[in-house]
Protein backbone atom coordinates (compact mmCIF):
# COMPACT_ATOMS: atom_id res chain seq x y z
CA UNK A 1 0.00 0.00 0.00
CA UNK A 2 1.12 3.37 -0.68
CA UNK A 3 1.85 5.28 2.14
CA UNK A 4 0.07 8.89 1.51
CA UNK A 5 -0.63 11.09 4.06
CA UNK A 6 -4.20 10.46 4.86
CA UNK A 7 -6.41 13.52 5.46
CA UNK A 8 -8.55 11.53 8.06
CA UNK A 9 -7.92 11.36 11.88
CA UNK A 10 -8.62 9.04 14.24
CA UNK A 11 -11.84 10.44 15.90
CA UNK A 12 -10.92 12.23 19.55
CA UNK A 13 -14.20 10.04 21.11
CA UNK A 14 -12.14 6.55 19.79
CA UNK A 15 -8.71 6.96 19.98
CA UNK A 16 -6.94 3.22 19.99
CA UNK A 17 -9.32 0.13 20.71
CA UNK A 18 -7.43 -0.71 23.67
CA UNK A 19 -9.16 2.27 25.33
CA UNK A 20 -12.51 1.50 24.50
CA UNK A 21 -15.05 -0.81 26.63
CA UNK A 22 -15.15 -4.34 24.80
CA UNK A 23 -18.81 -4.79 23.48
CA UNK A 24 -19.74 -7.84 24.78
CA UNK A 25 -21.79 -9.51 21.81
CA UNK A 26 -24.56 -12.93 21.67
CA UNK A 27 -22.98 -15.73 20.21
CA UNK A 28 -25.61 -17.99 18.32
CA UNK A 29 -25.03 -21.53 17.14
CA UNK A 30 -25.93 -21.87 14.04
CA UNK A 31 -26.26 -25.99 14.23
CA UNK A 32 -28.88 -25.35 17.19
CA UNK A 33 -31.88 -24.74 15.08
CA UNK A 34 -34.08 -24.96 17.60
CA UNK A 35 -34.66 -21.44 19.13
CA UNK A 36 -32.49 -19.74 16.63
CA UNK A 37 -35.41 -17.45 15.22
CA UNK A 38 -35.76 -16.32 18.17
CA UNK A 39 -32.06 -15.96 19.46
CA UNK A 40 -31.77 -14.08 15.66
CA UNK A 41 -34.51 -11.72 16.61
CA UNK A 42 -33.32 -10.73 19.89
CA UNK A 43 -29.87 -10.26 18.63
CA UNK A 44 -31.15 -8.32 15.29
CA UNK A 45 -33.25 -5.98 17.79
CA UNK A 46 -31.08 -5.14 20.42
CA UNK A 47 -27.76 -4.83 19.00
CA UNK A 48 -27.99 -5.30 15.20
CA UNK A 49 -24.53 -7.39 15.67
CA UNK A 50 -23.69 -10.80 16.80
CA UNK A 51 -21.09 -13.67 16.83
CA UNK A 52 -22.00 -16.93 14.70
CA UNK A 53 -20.15 -19.91 16.28
CA UNK A 54 -20.31 -23.64 14.56
CA UNK A 55 -20.94 -21.84 10.99
CA UNK A 56 -19.30 -24.87 8.86
CA UNK A 57 -16.05 -22.89 7.49
CA UNK A 58 -13.47 -24.81 8.11
CA UNK A 59 -10.34 -23.45 9.93
CA UNK A 60 -8.31 -24.40 7.52
CA UNK A 61 -9.98 -22.93 4.77
CA UNK A 62 -9.78 -19.37 6.52
CA UNK A 63 -6.36 -20.02 6.91
CA UNK A 64 -5.31 -20.40 3.70
CA UNK A 65 -7.48 -17.69 2.41
CA UNK A 66 -5.58 -15.02 5.15
CA UNK A 67 -2.36 -16.74 4.07
CA UNK A 68 -3.08 -16.50 0.14
CA UNK A 69 -4.86 -12.35 0.68
CA UNK A 70 -1.53 -12.06 2.44
CA UNK A 71 0.81 -13.09 -0.05
CA UNK A 72 -1.31 -10.94 -2.57
CA UNK A 73 -1.51 -8.01 -0.81
CA UNK A 74 2.63 -7.87 -0.17
CA UNK A 75 3.60 -7.51 -3.78
CA UNK A 76 4.51 -3.97 -5.14
CA UNK A 77 1.58 -1.75 -5.80
CA UNK A 78 2.13 -1.39 -9.51
CA UNK A 79 1.74 -5.38 -9.44
CA UNK A 80 -1.51 -5.02 -7.29
CA UNK A 81 -3.28 -2.48 -9.45
CA UNK A 82 -2.71 -3.99 -12.53
CA UNK A 83 -3.30 -7.90 -11.73
CA UNK A 84 -5.95 -7.80 -8.88
CA UNK A 85 -9.25 -7.07 -10.34
CA UNK A 86 -11.06 -4.77 -7.59
CA UNK A 87 -8.04 -3.61 -5.97
CA UNK A 88 -8.38 -0.35 -4.23
CA UNK A 89 -5.77 1.29 -1.86
CA UNK A 90 -6.92 4.69 0.56
CA UNK A 91 -10.04 4.86 -0.28
CA UNK A 92 -12.97 1.75 -1.16
CA UNK A 93 -15.83 2.30 -3.38
CA UNK A 94 -18.28 3.45 -1.31
CA UNK A 95 -16.15 6.19 0.94
CA UNK A 96 -18.31 8.74 3.18
CA UNK A 97 -16.14 11.58 2.34
CA UNK A 98 -14.58 11.62 -1.03
CA UNK A 99 -11.30 13.74 -0.26
CA UNK A 100 -10.03 11.54 3.16
CA UNK A 101 -8.33 8.34 2.68
CA UNK A 102 -8.99 5.69 5.28
CA UNK A 103 -5.94 3.75 6.17
CA UNK A 104 -6.63 0.55 3.83
CA UNK A 105 -5.97 -1.57 0.89
CA UNK A 106 -7.96 -4.42 -0.45
CA UNK A 107 -9.81 -6.16 -3.14
CA UNK A 108 -13.50 -7.23 -3.99
CA UNK A 109 -14.46 -10.01 -5.95
CA UNK A 110 -17.99 -10.42 -7.56
CA UNK A 111 -18.97 -14.26 -7.46
CA UNK A 112 -19.15 -14.37 -10.69
CA UNK A 113 -16.11 -14.08 -10.91
CA UNK A 114 -14.77 -16.03 -8.18
CA UNK A 115 -17.13 -19.12 -9.87
CA UNK A 116 -15.66 -18.46 -12.95
CA UNK A 117 -12.92 -21.19 -14.05
CA UNK A 118 -9.44 -20.50 -14.41
CA UNK A 119 -8.48 -18.92 -17.56
CA UNK A 120 -5.19 -21.55 -18.93
CA UNK A 121 -3.56 -18.34 -20.31
CA UNK A 122 -3.72 -15.93 -17.48
CA UNK A 123 -0.27 -14.96 -15.81
CA UNK A 124 -0.73 -16.73 -12.86
CA UNK A 125 2.91 -17.11 -12.49
CA UNK A 126 3.20 -13.18 -12.17
CA UNK A 127 1.55 -13.80 -9.38
CA UNK A 128 3.96 -16.23 -7.14
CA UNK A 129 1.96 -19.10 -9.27
CA UNK A 130 -0.96 -18.87 -6.73
CA UNK A 131 -4.04 -16.56 -8.17
CA UNK A 132 -4.71 -20.11 -9.79
CA UNK A 133 -5.39 -21.53 -6.34
CA UNK A 134 -6.40 -17.96 -5.07
CA UNK A 135 -9.97 -18.29 -7.30
CA UNK A 136 -10.51 -21.69 -5.80
CA UNK A 137 -10.09 -21.02 -2.45
CA UNK A 138 -12.32 -17.80 -2.67
CA UNK A 139 -14.94 -19.75 -4.92
CA UNK A 140 -15.17 -22.32 -1.84
CA UNK A 141 -15.14 -19.50 0.38
CA UNK A 142 -17.75 -17.46 -1.30
CA UNK A 143 -19.84 -20.42 -1.85
CA UNK A 144 -20.47 -21.37 1.90
CA UNK A 145 -20.82 -17.88 3.18
CA UNK A 146 -23.58 -17.76 0.67
CA UNK A 147 -25.53 -20.91 2.34
CA UNK A 148 -24.65 -19.02 5.76
CA UNK A 149 -26.19 -16.00 4.96
CA UNK A 150 -28.88 -18.14 3.12
CA UNK A 151 -29.14 -19.85 6.00
CA UNK A 152 -29.58 -17.27 8.94
CA UNK A 153 -32.45 -15.18 6.32
CA UNK A 154 -34.39 -18.19 6.04
CA UNK A 155 -34.30 -18.49 9.98
CA UNK A 156 -35.80 -15.12 10.47
CA UNK A 157 -39.47 -14.90 10.70
CA UNK A 158 -40.29 -11.77 8.87
CA UNK A 159 -43.39 -12.27 6.88
CA UNK A 160 -41.76 -12.45 3.80
CA UNK A 161 -43.03 -14.33 0.88
CA UNK A 162 -41.63 -16.73 -1.58
CA UNK A 163 -40.48 -14.47 -4.21
CA UNK A 164 -39.38 -11.94 -1.48
CA UNK A 165 -37.32 -14.46 0.50
CA UNK A 166 -35.47 -15.25 -3.12
CA UNK A 167 -35.02 -11.81 -3.87
CA UNK A 168 -34.21 -10.05 -1.18
CA UNK A 169 -30.88 -12.44 -0.34
CA UNK A 170 -29.72 -13.62 -3.57
CA UNK A 171 -27.24 -16.27 -3.01
CA UNK A 172 -25.14 -14.93 -6.63
CA UNK A 173 -25.39 -11.53 -5.77
CA UNK A 174 -23.37 -11.41 -2.77
CA UNK A 175 -19.87 -9.48 -2.96
CA UNK A 176 -16.23 -10.47 -1.00
CA UNK A 177 -13.71 -8.42 -0.16
CA UNK A 178 -10.47 -8.77 1.63
CA UNK A 179 -9.45 -6.10 3.65
CA UNK A 180 -5.54 -5.08 4.97
CA UNK A 181 -5.59 -2.20 7.52
CA UNK A 182 -1.24 -1.47 7.88
CA UNK A 183 -0.12 -1.10 11.37
CA UNK A 184 -0.01 2.72 12.20
CA UNK A 185 2.88 3.49 14.71
CA UNK A 186 2.36 7.38 14.65
CA UNK A 187 -1.30 7.06 14.53
CA UNK A 188 -3.23 9.88 13.18
CA UNK A 189 -5.30 7.71 10.11
CA UNK A 190 -8.91 6.40 10.86
CA UNK A 191 -8.78 2.64 8.72
CA UNK A 192 -12.02 2.66 8.04
CA UNK A 193 -14.74 5.55 8.92
CA UNK A 194 -17.25 5.12 10.58
CA UNK A 195 -20.42 4.01 8.42
CA UNK A 196 -23.07 1.67 7.52
CA UNK A 197 -23.17 -0.88 5.06
CA UNK A 198 -25.86 -1.49 2.22
CA UNK A 199 -25.97 -4.83 2.59
CA UNK A 200 -28.62 -7.23 4.34
CA UNK A 201 -26.39 -9.02 5.86
CA UNK A 202 -22.93 -8.50 6.85
CA UNK A 203 -20.26 -11.59 7.63
CA UNK A 204 -17.39 -10.90 9.02
CA UNK A 205 -14.27 -13.00 9.69
CA UNK A 206 -11.46 -11.10 11.05
CA UNK A 207 -8.18 -12.13 11.67
CA UNK A 208 -7.51 -13.61 14.97
CA UNK A 209 -5.37 -11.26 17.02
CA UNK A 210 -5.05 -10.16 20.60
CA UNK A 211 -6.34 -6.24 20.07
CA UNK A 212 -9.16 -5.28 18.07
CA UNK A 213 -9.61 -2.20 15.94
CA UNK A 214 -13.18 -3.00 15.12
CA UNK A 215 -15.46 -0.76 16.91
CA UNK A 216 -19.66 -0.43 16.62
CA UNK A 217 -21.26 2.68 17.48
CA UNK A 218 -24.44 1.91 20.20
CA UNK A 219 -27.47 3.35 19.89
CA UNK A 220 -29.02 5.39 21.35
CA UNK A 221 -26.14 5.98 23.81
CA UNK A 222 -24.06 7.17 20.96
CA UNK A 223 -20.89 5.52 22.32
CA UNK A 224 -18.08 3.42 20.46
CA UNK A 225 -17.38 -0.19 21.38
CA UNK A 226 -14.72 -2.41 20.30
CA UNK A 227 -15.48 -6.08 19.33
CA UNK A 228 -12.88 -7.81 19.87
CA UNK A 229 -11.74 -11.10 17.75
CA UNK A 230 -12.75 -14.41 18.92
CA UNK A 231 -11.36 -17.72 17.38
CA UNK A 232 -13.86 -20.18 15.32
CA UNK A 233 -16.44 -17.68 15.19
CA UNK A 234 -17.41 -14.87 12.19
CA UNK A 235 -19.71 -11.31 13.09
CA UNK A 236 -22.36 -10.55 11.47
CA UNK A 237 -24.18 -7.36 11.40
CA UNK A 238 -27.16 -5.80 9.76
CA UNK A 239 -26.78 -3.47 7.19
CA UNK A 240 -29.14 -1.03 5.25
CA UNK A 241 -31.32 -3.49 2.85
CA UNK A 242 -32.40 -5.45 6.22
CA UNK A 243 -33.49 -2.20 7.89
CA UNK A 244 -35.23 -1.47 4.80
CA UNK A 245 -36.55 -4.70 4.80
CA UNK A 246 -37.81 -5.13 8.43
CA UNK A 247 -39.13 -1.49 8.57
CA UNK A 248 -37.01 -0.31 10.89
CA UNK A 249 -37.13 -3.12 13.52
CA UNK A 250 -34.04 -3.97 12.67
CA UNK A 251 -31.38 -1.17 12.24
CA UNK A 252 -28.27 -1.62 10.15
CA UNK A 253 -25.47 -1.03 12.66
CA UNK A 254 -22.68 1.67 12.54
CA UNK A 255 -19.07 0.70 12.50
CA UNK A 256 -15.68 1.89 11.60
CA UNK A 257 -12.09 0.51 12.20
CA UNK A 258 -9.05 1.87 13.87
CA UNK A 259 -5.78 0.65 12.76
CA UNK A 260 -3.48 -1.31 15.68
CA UNK A 261 -0.20 0.77 16.25
CA UNK A 262 2.32 -2.28 15.81
CA UNK A 263 0.41 -4.71 13.69
CA UNK A 264 -1.48 -4.68 10.61
CA UNK A 265 -4.70 -6.37 10.81
CA UNK A 266 -6.82 -8.85 7.97
CA UNK A 267 -10.17 -9.31 7.46
CA UNK A 268 -12.28 -11.31 4.87
CA UNK A 269 -16.03 -10.22 4.52
CA UNK A 270 -18.91 -11.45 2.76
CA UNK A 271 -21.94 -8.92 1.85
CA UNK A 272 -25.20 -10.25 0.90
CA UNK A 273 -27.61 -8.32 -1.49
CA UNK A 274 -30.53 -8.55 -3.06
CA UNK A 275 -31.20 -8.83 -6.64
CA UNK A 276 -30.83 -5.47 -8.06
CA UNK A 277 -34.25 -5.73 -9.34
CA UNK A 278 -35.66 -6.94 -6.44
CA UNK A 279 -38.52 -4.14 -5.26
CA UNK A 280 -38.04 -3.55 -1.45
CA UNK A 281 -41.23 -3.11 -0.05
CA UNK A 282 -40.63 -4.16 3.59
CA UNK A 283 -42.45 -6.12 6.10
CA UNK A 284 -42.44 -3.57 8.86
CA UNK A 285 -44.95 -1.73 10.67
CA UNK A 286 -44.84 2.13 11.10
CA UNK A 287 -46.42 3.91 13.94
CA UNK A 288 -48.87 1.12 14.14
CA UNK A 289 -50.30 0.61 10.63
CA UNK A 290 -49.34 -2.42 8.52
CA UNK A 291 -46.52 -1.32 6.11
CA UNK A 292 -42.76 -0.21 5.48
CA UNK A 293 -41.94 3.33 6.63
CA UNK A 294 -40.07 3.16 3.15
CA UNK A 295 -41.12 3.80 -0.17
CA UNK A 296 -40.71 0.76 -2.00
CA UNK A 297 -37.47 0.68 -4.39
CA UNK A 298 -35.48 -2.09 -5.74
CA UNK A 299 -31.74 -2.67 -4.87
CA UNK A 300 -30.29 -1.06 -8.29
CA UNK A 301 -32.16 2.38 -7.33
CA UNK A 302 -30.71 2.91 -4.05
CA UNK A 303 -27.43 1.64 -5.03
CA UNK A 304 -27.30 5.00 -7.72
CA UNK A 305 -28.94 7.38 -5.47
CA UNK A 306 -25.94 6.21 -3.10
CA UNK A 307 -23.18 6.60 -5.58
CA UNK A 308 -24.58 9.82 -6.74
CA UNK A 309 -25.18 11.19 -3.61
CA UNK A 310 -21.47 10.64 -2.36
CA UNK A 311 -20.49 12.09 -6.15
CA UNK A 312 -22.61 15.69 -5.21
CA UNK A 313 -22.21 15.67 -1.69
CA UNK A 314 -19.11 13.70 -0.69
CA UNK A 315 -21.22 11.72 1.88
CA UNK A 316 -23.72 8.45 1.67
CA UNK A 317 -27.25 9.55 2.39
CA UNK A 318 -28.67 5.89 2.29
CA UNK A 319 -32.50 5.15 3.34
CA UNK A 320 -33.42 8.42 4.56
CA UNK A 321 -33.34 8.93 0.65
CA UNK A 322 -36.37 6.87 0.57
CA UNK A 323 -38.34 7.43 4.15
CA UNK A 324 -42.06 8.14 3.47
CA UNK A 325 -42.78 11.69 3.70
CA UNK A 326 -38.78 12.73 4.68
CA UNK A 327 -38.86 16.94 4.83
CA UNK A 328 -36.45 18.58 3.01
CA UNK A 329 -34.37 19.36 7.12
CA UNK A 330 -34.02 15.79 7.62
CA UNK A 331 -32.55 15.01 4.64
CA UNK A 332 -30.12 18.24 5.12
CA UNK A 333 -29.50 17.05 8.55
CA UNK A 334 -28.91 13.14 7.45
CA UNK A 335 -26.58 14.57 4.72
CA UNK A 336 -24.72 16.78 7.51
CA UNK A 337 -24.31 13.37 10.00
CA UNK A 338 -22.92 11.17 7.34
CA UNK A 339 -20.44 13.66 6.12
CA UNK A 340 -19.54 14.31 9.79
CA UNK A 341 -20.57 18.11 9.73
Amino acid sequence: MEQRRAESPIPADGAAASKLEELELPTLDLEEESGLTEALAAACRDLGVFRLANHGIPADLSDRLFSLTRHLLEEPDAEKKAKLPGYFSGTPALSLRVKELNWVEGFHVAPAAADADPDPTAADDDIGGEFGSFREVTAEYVSRMARIARKLFDAMDLGLDASQRASYLAEHDGTFRAYRYPACPAGGHIGMEAHTDSSVLSILNQQDLQESSLQVLLRPQGTWRSVQPVEGTLVVNIGDMMQAITGDAYRSVEHRVVPLPDTDRMSLCYFAFPQDDAVISGCGEDDGEKGSCYRPFSYREFREQVQADIKATGAKVGLARFRRGASAPELASAIGTEAGL
